[in-house]
């Protein structure tokens, strides 16, 4: 080995004194993107506003609040306008003949197939459309 050089391990990398070491570069900034660091959202200030389907009080800002759309009676009319448009429609609903070979009109064209099925099924969306329209 020469004089004046240095023996340096290959295995271990070589680090500078605390003194010299370099600080390390700040990213470039691009375009669209904010330079300054934002804000942790723990530390922003909080708006007085009261946030979607929440209710503002006075002690927190940010007290939970449902508020349905509707209300129990509108489910209770709604389930009840689906109960009726399903009853006219088993109410209309069958006309089977008997045997093949015979026709039977006053089975297929009766009072509860022709009649009294399509209003239950009106009344039925009627009520419907009520229940959802009323507030």
């Amino acid at each position: 080995m020469a004089k004046g050089k240095k023996k340096i391990k290959i295995n271990q990398p070589q680090r500078r004194p605390a003194s010299q070491e370099k600080p390390a570069p700040r990213p470039k900034p691009t375009k669209g993107r904010p330079t300054a660091k934002p804000t942790p959202k723990s530390n922003r200030p909080r708006p007085n506003v009261a946030r979607p389907g929440e209710k503002k009080s006075k002690n927190n800002i940010y007290a939970y609040h449902t508020d349905f759309l509707f209300e129990r009676n509108n489910f209770i009319y709604m389930l009840a306008g689906a109960g009726l448009l399903i009853l006219g429609l088993l109410l209309m609903s069958g006309g089977k003949m008997p045997s093949p070979d015979v026709w039977d009109d006053s089975l297929i064209y009766s009072f509860r197939r022709i009649t009294l099925a399509p209003a239950v099924m009106l009344v039925g969306l009627g009520l419907l459309i009520a229940a959802i329209f009323k507030r």
